[in-house]
C-alpha cells in the first residue's frame, strides 16, 4: 500500500512505499514526555476535518497536502489548509518536537531524533484515522480488541533506558494501549519483555492510547 499527497509549499508530488520506521536516538525522558502530553490530549474533541488520514508514511489529507516522514524540518509549511493552521516548535537538546495546531488544540506530533527531519508522526486525536481499516476506520479512542483483530497484527518490544514497553504494529503503523485504562493482567505484562500481553489481558474497556509511524523513543 503507498500513500499519495502533494507537498504544500513544494513543487513535487511525493509517493512514499508504506515502511516501518526505525527510530534513532535521543533523550529518551524529553520524548517520554511528550509521548505522554500526546496521550493525555488524546480524549479532547476536536474540530478537524474528517478526512485527515495516517499512514507509514505522512499525515495527509485525502483531498492533498499533508505532512511526511523524511521532510526537512526547515521546509514544514507555516500552515496547511483544512490540515493545521500553525505549528508550535520545541527544539531543545538533541531532540526537535514539532506540534501541529488547529487553534489551541493539538492535532498532531512530529519528532526529529537530531538529524534534521521528520523521523516519526504521531496523533493527538481521535478524529485522525489510519486510511485503510474498511468501514471502521482504526484510531485513537477505539476499543484496543480492534487492533488486535487487524490480520498480521505484531508486538513489538520498545526499550528506554532499563525500561520499556509493549507496542503492536501493523502496516508500518503503532499502537498502544491507554495507560490509564488498563486491566490488572495487562498493567502487568506491558512493562514485562519476558511476558508479552495476551489477548486474555484485554477488556473492552482498554483503548487506543498511542496511535504513531514507530516507537515513540
Amino acid at each position: 500500500m503507498k500513500c499519495w499527497y502533494s507537498v504544500i509549499g513544494g513543487a513535487v508530488v511525493l509517493a512514499f512505499a508504506t515502511a516501518v520506521i526505525s527510530c534513532g536516538g535521543g533523550s529518551s525522558d524529553r520524548v517520554a514526555d511528550s509521548v505522554g502530553s500526546a496521550v493525555e490530549k488524546a480524549d479532547e474533541a476536536v474540530d478537524v476535518p474528517s478526512d485527515v488520514l495516517m499512514c507509514a508514511d505522512s499525515v495527509y489529507l485525502s483531498s492533498g497536502g499533508a505532512i511526511p516522514i523524511g521532510l526537512d524540518v526547515t521546509d514544514i509549511p507555516e500552515s496547511i489548509d483544512g490540515l493545521y493552521d500553525n505549528v508550535e516548535r520545541d527544539t531543545q537538546e538533541s531532540i526537535g518536537e514539532y506540534h501541529f495546531m488547529h487553534g489551541e488544540e493539538y492535532i498532531f506530533t512530529a519528532l526529529d531524533f537530531g538529524d534534521g527531519r521528520i523521523d516519526l508522526l504521531m496523533a493527538n486525536t481521535f478524529s485522525i484515522k489510519a486510511p485503510f481499516a474498511g468501514e471502521s476506520p482504526v484510531g485513537l479512542s477505539v476499543p484496543f480488541n480492534r487492533i488486535l483483530g487487524l490480520p498480521g497484527v505484531q508486538t513489538e518490544w520498545c526499550e528506554l533506558d532499563d525500561t520499556g514497553m509493549w507496542y503492536w504494529t501493523w502496516r508500518g503503523l503503532w499502537f498502544a494501549p491507554d495507560q490509564s485504562h488498563l486491566t490488572p493482567s495487562l498493567s502487568t505484562s506491558l512493562y514485562n519483555e519476558e511476558k508479552r500481553p495476551s489477548v486474555n489481558d484485554f477488556d473492552d474497556s482498554v483503548t487506543v492510547g498511542y496511535f504513531g509511524t514507530g516507537c515513540p523513543f
